[in-house]
């Protein structure tokens, strides 16, 4: 099922651009938590707004961890174990 093109593409070099996703994923995971807790300490906000810039932000960081998990784990279980 796989184009004849694609087989040319080693899987160290498909690994290495997910390690690079996993780190933008991870970075935006922990801006994204620093940033949200920032504002909830740096400004007095009334506690609907409080409560909903929290769970955006807390989701956002979720989303972002579990998305570089997803990359990391792609490239080191599928990828990379049949070495």
């Amino acid at each position: 099922m796989e184009p004849q093109w694609t087989k040319k593409i080693s899987s160290d070099t498909i690994c290495t651009t997910y390690h690079y996703i996993f780190y933008v994923y991870a970075i935006i995971a922990v801006l994204a938590f620093v940033g949200t807790v920032g504002i909830l300490v740096s400004y007095k906000l009334p506690k609907g707004l409080s409560v909903s810039i929290g769970f955006q932000g807390l989701l956002t960081a979720s989303l972002g961890a579990v998305l570089a998990l997803f990359q990391y784990l792609v490239c080191s279980r599928a990828l990379l174990e049949k070495k």
